[in-house]
Protein backbone atom coordinates (compact mmCIF):
# COMPACT_ATOMS: atom_id res chain seq x y z
CA UNK A 1 0.00 0.00 0.00
CA UNK A 2 1.36 3.38 -1.00
CA UNK A 3 1.09 6.52 1.12
CA UNK A 4 -1.42 9.11 -0.06
CA UNK A 5 -0.34 11.61 -2.69
CA UNK A 6 1.43 14.48 -0.89
CA UNK A 7 -0.42 17.41 -2.54
CA UNK A 8 2.88 19.29 -2.93
CA UNK A 9 5.23 19.46 -5.91
CA UNK A 10 7.56 16.46 -5.81
CA UNK A 11 10.51 15.43 -7.96
CA UNK A 12 11.67 11.80 -7.78
CA UNK A 13 14.75 10.47 -9.51
CA UNK A 14 15.42 6.76 -9.22
CA UNK A 15 16.83 3.72 -10.96
CA UNK A 16 15.66 0.17 -11.58
CA UNK A 17 16.91 -2.99 -13.25
CA UNK A 18 19.44 -3.97 -10.59
CA UNK A 19 19.16 -6.41 -7.72
CA UNK A 20 18.01 -4.99 -4.38
CA UNK A 21 16.73 -6.52 -1.13
CA UNK A 22 12.94 -6.55 -1.07
CA UNK A 23 12.26 -8.67 2.01
CA UNK A 24 14.11 -9.77 5.15
CA UNK A 25 12.81 -12.83 7.00
CA UNK A 26 13.90 -13.37 10.58
CA UNK A 27 13.53 -16.73 12.30
CA UNK A 28 12.79 -15.05 15.65
CA UNK A 29 10.48 -12.13 16.34
CA UNK A 30 13.09 -10.29 18.43
CA UNK A 31 15.29 -9.50 15.38
CA UNK A 32 18.34 -10.04 17.58
CA UNK A 33 18.84 -13.77 17.98
CA UNK A 34 18.75 -14.20 14.19
CA UNK A 35 21.80 -12.21 13.09
CA UNK A 36 21.54 -13.41 9.48
CA UNK A 37 18.01 -13.06 8.14
CA UNK A 38 16.97 -14.68 4.88
CA UNK A 39 17.03 -12.05 2.15
CA UNK A 40 14.72 -12.03 -0.85
CA UNK A 41 16.05 -9.98 -3.74
CA UNK A 42 14.16 -8.31 -6.55
CA UNK A 43 14.19 -5.32 -8.89
CA UNK A 44 15.66 -2.06 -7.59
CA UNK A 45 18.79 0.07 -7.50
CA UNK A 46 21.00 -2.09 -5.23
CA UNK A 47 19.95 -0.07 -2.14
CA UNK A 48 16.15 0.14 -2.36
CA UNK A 49 13.43 -1.94 -4.03
CA UNK A 50 11.66 -0.64 -7.13
CA UNK A 51 8.27 -0.61 -5.40
CA UNK A 52 9.53 1.95 -2.89
CA UNK A 53 11.42 3.97 -5.45
CA UNK A 54 8.46 4.14 -7.84
CA UNK A 55 6.01 5.53 -5.27
CA UNK A 56 6.12 8.82 -7.16
CA UNK A 57 4.49 7.22 -10.18
CA UNK A 58 1.59 6.12 -8.00
CA UNK A 59 1.41 9.58 -6.42
CA UNK A 60 1.32 11.22 -9.84
CA UNK A 61 -1.68 9.10 -10.78
CA UNK A 62 -3.42 9.80 -7.45
CA UNK A 63 -2.70 13.52 -7.15
CA UNK A 64 -5.95 15.51 -7.60
CA UNK A 65 -6.19 17.35 -10.92
CA UNK A 66 -5.10 20.97 -10.74
CA UNK A 67 -2.90 20.48 -7.68
CA UNK A 68 0.88 20.41 -7.36
CA UNK A 69 2.55 18.11 -9.89
CA UNK A 70 4.55 14.99 -9.12
CA UNK A 71 7.51 14.40 -11.44
CA UNK A 72 8.97 10.89 -11.61
CA UNK A 73 12.10 10.29 -13.66
CA UNK A 74 13.57 6.80 -13.84
CA UNK A 75 16.86 5.49 -15.15
CA UNK A 76 17.86 1.93 -15.98
CA UNK A 77 20.75 0.19 -14.28
CA UNK A 78 22.24 2.96 -12.12
CA UNK A 79 23.28 2.17 -8.55
CA UNK A 80 21.41 4.32 -5.99
CA UNK A 81 24.50 6.05 -4.63
CA UNK A 82 25.83 6.77 -8.14
CA UNK A 83 22.79 8.50 -9.61
CA UNK A 84 24.35 11.96 -9.35
CA UNK A 85 27.50 10.65 -11.06
CA UNK A 86 25.60 10.03 -14.30
CA UNK A 87 25.62 13.22 -16.38
CA UNK A 88 22.09 12.81 -17.80
CA UNK A 89 20.61 12.20 -14.34
CA UNK A 90 22.56 15.06 -12.80
CA UNK A 91 21.37 17.38 -15.58
CA UNK A 92 17.75 16.38 -14.82
CA UNK A 93 18.23 16.98 -11.09
CA UNK A 94 19.88 20.38 -11.61
CA UNK A 95 17.08 21.39 -14.00
CA UNK A 96 14.45 20.41 -11.40
CA UNK A 97 16.22 22.42 -8.70
CA UNK A 98 16.41 25.43 -11.03
CA UNK A 99 12.66 25.22 -11.75
CA UNK A 100 11.82 24.79 -8.07
CA UNK A 101 14.08 27.70 -7.13
CA UNK A 102 12.48 29.95 -9.74
CA UNK A 103 8.98 29.36 -8.41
Amino acid sequence: MSPAAPNVTVYCFYSYGLTAPVQLSFAAADFVSDARPAVLYGNGDVTAPYESLAACRRWAAAQPAGTAPVHAVSYFGIVHAQLTSVPAALDDIVAAVAVAGAG
